[in-house]
């Protein structure tokens, strides 16, 4: 895996290994100053960051909405009947 685009200079060389333990301020765009203020979360290696519980919870947020039903329940129901009619449709 070629992470050079995501790391610092510094850690373009380094095992995935020890960038999961390399402080947050090794991913290209977290300063080290941003890394202290993730620091008083509890969020001091790229490790942490991937732990961290608000990342997950935003992760399965944007998975999840990329399987959402959008429209009311009525909405939705007739959306299966019709579609339910067209394969009835196509079989016969």
């Amino acid at each position: 895996m070629n992470v050079n685009t995501i790391v610092d200079k510094a850690y373009e060389t380094k095992s995935l290994k020890d960038i999961v333990d390399a402080p947050v301020a090794a991913l290209q765009g977290i300063s080290d100053a941003t890394g202290e203020l993730l620091g008083h979360l509890g969020v001091h290696t790229v490790g942490d960051l991937a732990d961290f519980k608000y990342c997950r919870w935003a992760e399965a947020i944007v998975v999840a909405s990329q399987h959402e039903e959008v429209g009311t329940v009525a909405e939705r129901k007739a959306a299966r009947a019709v579609t339910k009619a067209a394969h009835k449709l196509e079989i016969k």
